[in-house]
């Protein structure tokens, strides 16, 4: 789950910004006030997954503690290799079907009913229109 959760930020986030990286917003949050370089990113320690459960209130055990310690660390190797991407000159994708849009034009159609006929078979009605029992307390 906390893998999920950061991938999720770091793919949004790369798709706004070439230069944004995921350590930066986990640093940030978790406090620490200078920014690791590439070489330091992916070295994430026992402290740096804690801080990170405690962040999002997790409680993890010994074993998933190592686990997202070598899970977390093989993720921003991958976004340190999508960062030596060149994208310059490259717009950004927003979607990939190459449809502008799928919607129609609102129009009006006539179905062949009378709104006042239809509004005879609602139990009740106030002002030409339907009236229903309060939703919101």
């Amino acid at each position: 789950m906390l893998c999920k959760v950061l991938c999720v930020k770091y793919l949004t986030t790369k798709q706004r910004a070439k230069n944004a990286y995921l350590i930066v917003k986990y640093k940030l949050a978790s406090g620490v006030k200078h920014l690791y370089t590439d070489q330091q990113m992916a070295n994430l320690t026992r402290d740096d997954v804690l801080k990170l459960a405690r962040l999002a209130r997790l409680k993890l055990s010994d074993g998933e503690i190592a686990t997202y310690q070598s899970e977390l660390a093989a993720i921003l190797n991958y976004v340190q290799q999508l960062d030596s991407i060149d994208v310059a000159g490259l717009e950004p994708t927003s979607q990939v079907t190459g449809l502008t849009n799928v919607t129609r034009t609102d129009e009006e159609r006539n179905y062949g009913y009378d709104a006042l006929e239809l509004l005879k078979n609602v139990p009740a009605t106030e002002n030409d229109l339907i009236k229903v029992k309060r939703m919101i307390g």
